[in-house]
């Protein structure tokens, strides 16, 4: 219920307030310039912003099982800067997202 996940920080609610706090505090995730990758791909939906010479990577695991999607070699991201797992995985040419994963670099 509502009242244990508050005093929980790990909380899928607090993720979810965490989530929309940083999506307001960067406005670029709003107004950027958005390009889909992979956009067939039936599991994950991973898309960059654009926006002010800064760029985001979304990459959001869409199910229960783990999935790895290959990532342009022009990326310039240094951290994982929300995430709701315990550590976001390594940026590479590829990206393994683990079962609902979602997490955003910049």
């Amino acid at each position: 219920n509502v009242a244990a996940q508050e005093c929980d920080p790990n909380s899928i609610l607090n993720y979810y307030r965490k989530a929309i706090a940083y999506r307001k505090s960067h406005k670029g995730l709003v107004y950027g310039d958005m390009e889909v990758l992979h956009r067939e791909h039936e599991q994950a939906f991973v898309f960059l912003r654009k926006w002010e010479g800064k760029q985001w990577l979304v990459a959001l695991n869409l199910s229960d099982s783990e999935v790895a999607v290959a990532l342009p070699d022009q990326l310039a991201l240094s951290e994982a800067s929300l995430h709701n797992y315990a550590e976001a995985p390594s940026l590479g040419t590829t990206l393994s997202l683990r079962p609902f994963e979602a997490v955003v670099y910049e």
